[in-house]
Parts: structure tokens; sequence; C-alpha cells
């Protein structure tokens, strides 16, 4: 009896950790007028995104749910705003935080209007 209550809760242990991921990566890429560069983010229930540009140079970045990233490409491709992204931030440096409750997959769409290099840190649980 005690075999079987011990292979139980492995199983529930088991079945309960991947859930509990933990972001933390750092990616730089080149940038050029027209190019967007993306990183997709594990299901986390809070993220935060660093980053920097050099030379420095405005980015537009956006965070959207990985559901709608294509759609988010198409209109970014299009000269458009994506649609409903979870989070938006013009500048050449910052930090973005986002708050997701339905704890999904999230991607990271970054462009420019100048030739630079951007580095992107993402942390989040």
């Amino acid at each position: 009896m005690k075999r079987i209550w011990l292979v139980g809760v492995i199983l529930m242990t088991a079945m309960a950790l991947p859930g509990c991921k933990k972001v933390a990566d750092e990616k730089t890429s080149d940038l050029e007028p027209g190019k967007i560069v993306f990183y997709t983010v594990p299901a986390v229930k809070s993220l935060t995104v660093d980053f920097s540009t050099s030379p420095s140079a405005t980015v537009d970045i956006f965070v959207v749910a990985d559901k709608d990233a294509d759609k988010a490409k198409s209109d970014l491709q299009n000269g458009k705003v994506p649609a409903s992204p979870l989070a938006v931030q013009k500048a050449a440096s910052g930090t973005i935080t986002v708050s997701n409750s339905a704890k999904s997959e999230m991607t990271i769409l970054v462009t420019s209007s100048k030739k630079t290099t951007v580095t992107v840190k993402m942390n989040g649980s």
C-alpha cells in the first residue's frame, strides 16, 4: 500500500513540474530597416524584458501571445501595428513587464527603422 502511495506522489510531482518553468535568457541580434526579429518565450505568468541597442537607435518592441505571433509579424511587414499586444515600447533601451494570468507562451517582436544591434534579456517565472 505504501508503494502505491509513493508512486502516486511521484507521478503528481512529475505532472506539476512542467508548469513551473523559469526563463532567464539573453539574445543579441542585428537589425536593419524592415527586418523583424522575434523570440519565443515559454509559458510564464510574469515576464520582464530588458533591452538596449548599440549604436543607440529607437526600436519597436511588441510582446504578443504566441497564438497571435504570425498575425503580428504579418501586420508589421505590412506597416501596421500588431493588434492586441500584451505590451509595447518604442525606445533605444528600457524594460517591459508583462503579467500573463493565462500563463501562455509569448513572442517578443523587435523592429527598427535604423541599422542597430539589439540585446534582449528575458526573465520570467
